[in-house]
């Protein structure tokens, strides 16, 4: 929690929507918060019904950036888990 309340933890995509879901509440309809977001009211249908992810315009009008974490991790430990077959890596001349 920030020091002006607000909670800045992260958030799944079941959150996200459950926001949305709330915000169209709030605004009367899902179209009536489409409108006052210039979004079409199927977008946000599609959103609601988790056919598609939201994009940048229904994130921006929630308040709420998408951040992206990249991990690494040794192909062995694919080969140990049996998901790809490592051949050996001959050293450069």
């Amino acid at each position: 929690m920030s020091s002006d309340g607000q909670d800045c933890s992260s958030l799944t995509l079941k959150e996200v929507i459950a926001l949305l879901r709330r915000a169209c509440l709030v605004a009367g309809s899902q179209r009536q918060w489409a409108l006052r977001h210039r979004l079409s009211s199927s977008y946000v249908s599609d959103v609601l019904s988790e056919s598609r992810e939201p994009g940048p315009a229904i994130l921006r009008a929630l308040g709420i950036e998408r951040r992206v974490v990249v991990t690494y991790r040794r192909r062995d430990a694919l080969a140990c888990e049996g998901k790809i077959a490592v051949t050996p890596h001959a050293p450069d001349p």
